[in-house]
């Protein structure tokens, strides 16, 4: 990400960040985007994810279950970056599944580099239609009542057992 900041200079006035760092990268992150000028908050973890997602436009992250089941309940479009070490490369396959459908960009983590992800970003950004595109899709295949579709099949599952 700190390298596609040096990219996205030219477009630093019509674009804001909110970055999770995680605590080992916090400082230094925050340094850059503050001497680049760029608008936005860097943070080391965020407490409530839904909050973020709702002033997000385009979220850029790596591809764990729950984060995608987040995206896709909100119904937000992703930059997915893959952690290329999870158990059995579980994430590049969720990854690749939401690609597949139309609903995230790919970038797999060996090749990631600030131009690709300034070059995604930047479509992204001037091609409205497509980023609408990716989040309809998205929230097509949100499922928004899975907690309540959970707790009905337990109850049912305890009655059962009475």
């Amino acid at each position: 990400v700190a390298e596609a900041l040096t990219y996205l200079e030219p477009l630093k006035e019509n674009i804001q960040f909110l970055h999770q760092t995680g605590e080992k990268d916090f400082d230094v992150m925050k340094e850059i985007y503050s001497s680049k000028g760029f608008k936005g908050t860097v943070i080391p973890f965020a407490y409530q994810m839904a909050d973020a997602y709702s002033v997000a436009e385009l979220i850029i992250s790596r591809a764990g279950a729950t984060t995608l089941a987040e995206l896709t309940a909100c119904g937000k479009a992703a930059i997915l970056v893959p952690f290329p070490y999870s158990a059995g490369n579980h994430q590049e396959m969720n990854a690749r599944k939401l690609w597949d459908m139309g609903a995230a960009q790919l970038i797999l983590d060996r090749d990631l580099d600030g131009k690709k992800l300034f070059d995604m970003i930047k479509f992204l950004i001037e091609d409205s239609d497509a980023l609408s595109e990716m989040e309809r899709i998205s929230r097509s295949l949100g499922n928004r009542g899975a907690t309540d579709k959970v707790i009905e099949l337990i109850t049912a599952l305890l009655k059962k057992k009475r």
